[in-house]
């Protein structure tokens, strides 16, 4: 079976490359978890979903993002609306600074904070279309 390569790759390596923040928002269960773990392994991942994440990162946002903030995708962010004021906050202490945070949801309400900072996030829509490798010419755009 020939592999299968998600053509949105490409972009969110772009996108590390131009943004401290990337945001994947998409519908339940659309693969942006799995697409998120293969495609930054080495990165911290955190659910908000999950409660030990949830009272890690709610507990003491600002702390948490100082230890972590570096290479981390916060799954289901939405959870925590509390959240996006202090990454707000964290992304513009280091402007400069890209491909800092990954944050992935289906619904991510509090992105509209965004647009009154500069350079801070794009937005990767799922679902995506699968194609092979060697099929780069019909990749999906979002």
């Amino acid at each position: 079976m020939t592999p299968v390569k998600r053509t949105i790759s490409e972009k969110l390596t772009k996108y590390l490359k131009l943004f401290p923040i990337v945001v994947i928002v998409g519908p339940r269960q659309s693969g942006k978890t799995t697409f998120a773990k293969m495609e930054l392994p080495e990165w911290r991942y955190f659910d908000m979903e999950k409660p030990s994440d949830y009272g890690r990162i709610s507990a003491d946002i600002e702390f948490f993002l100082e230890q972590y903030g570096e290479h981390c995708a916060i799954d289901e962010a939405q959870i925590l609306s509390e959240l996006f004021p202090a990454l707000r906050s964290y992304v513009d202490r280091k402007r400069d600074k890209k491909g800092r945070i990954v944050l992935l949801g289906s619904v991510i309400q509090h992105i509209s904070i965004f647009p009154h900072c500069s350079q801070l996030s794009l937005k990767l829509q799922f679902p995506l279309s699968k194609t092979p490798d060697n099929d780069a010419h019909n990749a999906a755009s979002w």
